[in-house]
């Protein structure tokens, strides 16, 4: 068994990637004199009786980069739907509106999705996977090549509470290595600010995801990629990395089916065109400013795993995903895969 926030204003980040202002932005993605010129072809003056204004939220970074042909699309005013995109630096700038139902579609880890699942009473459906494992270990000194060398070592990286925790505990510890005792981990707020430890030298060995890793070995020429955590991970797990996910509100689920499929099918075509355009792709995700540079998108898209599952195959390998994080936390709790049924979408 083997095994889961007119255009876009520009997020500028540190090191030239993806998304920091600390702000979220919003594009309207069929708004004013783009409406006006596509008339009967976009959105709400579309035929299609149907045709809806959808409200998605993206984290920059990978987990928005799948989107980034149907915002293309959307500017252009080719999709059926109207779609308002926003997109965030980090989720806790969003999760509040994300709990509120102020959007309807929203790409956020698939920890996260488990949370707002709870925080909303079940109003919150995951339909979709879009990134498997982004995460990977860089090393400045030159001596980690296996995960027992980081034995001693002190590891700074993000995402306390959340997948890279669980991940980064989850190998060390299927290594013998406890964490906090074999090897210190020093977790700070932002990706920035991990890479940023490294490029100054405060920090010999982290733990960043794509994007943050292809801006940081641009900065770094003594810096490279020493583990890759998501093959860390498949070498102790029976289940699949699944990091990243698109949530639904309930209540559009339920008045618009139709639109919710339509988005689902955009998403997937722009999942595959991202993997197979490199170069336009990587354009693209600069001009919606889910990652700043075009240079870095191009250089992260390979090792971002970006993806498109549902149905049965996202059902399965996310309850078995959130099972093993639930026993892995309290080897004695009483749950099983079956108990996530609830948290998904499927289909008819």
């Amino acid at each position: 068994m083997k095994k889961i926030f007119a255009l876009v204003l520009a997020a500028v980040m540190l090191f030239a990637l993806a998304a920091c202002t600390g702000k979220t932005t919003e594009i309207n993605t069929a708004a004013n004199t783009a409406a006006d010129s596509n008339k009967g072809n976009n959105s709400s003056e579309n035929s299609d009786p149907d045709a809806t204004d959808v409200r998605v939220f993206y984290l920059n970074g990978s987990t928005g980069m799948g989107m980034a042909k149907i915002i293309n699309d959307s500017n252009k005013g080719s999709t059926v739907d109207k779609y308002t995109f926003t997109g965030a630096a980090a989720a806790d700038e969003i999760t509040g509106a994300l709990v509120q139902g102020s959007y309807d579609i929203a790409a956020v880890p698939t920890t996260l999705a488990q949370t707002l699942f709870t925080k909303t009473n079940g109003d919150l459906k995951i339909a979709a996977v879009t990134t498997l494992g982004v995460l990977y270990m860089l090393d400045s000194s030159g001596t980690v090549k296996s995960v027992s060398d980081l034995a001693g070592k002190t590891i700074y990286t993000t995402g306390e509470g959340s997948v890279p925790q669980f991940v980064l505990e989850y190998v060390l510890s299927k290594n013998g290595l406890k964490p906090g005792t074999d090897v210190k981990i020093e977790y700070l707020p932002e990706s920035s600010a991990v890479g940023s430890a490294l490029i100054k030298g405060e920090a010999s060995v982290v733990m960043l995801p794509e994007p943050y890793v292809s801006s940081v070995l641009a900065k770094i020429k003594t810096a490279s990629v020493a583990l890759n955590m998501t093959d860390e991970y498949d070498k102790v797990s029976d289940y699949k990395l699944m990091q990243a996910c698109i949530i639904v509100r309930k209540g559009f689920i339920d008045e618009h089916p139709k639109a919710l499929g339509r988005f689902l099918d955009l998403l997937k075509d722009s999942a595959d065109y991202v993997n197979k355009n490199i170069s336009e792709a990587s354009q693209l995700i600069a001009d919606a400013g889910i990652i700043a540079s075009k240079d870095i998108a191009a250089a992260a898209i390979p090792g971002s795993n970006i993806v498109f599952i549902s149905g049965d195959e996202m059902v399965s390998g996310l309850s078995d995903m959130f099972m093993q994080q639930a026993l892995f936390k309290d080897p004695s709790a009483s749950v099983k895969a079956s108990d996530y049924a609830d948290m998904f979408y499927v289909a008819d």
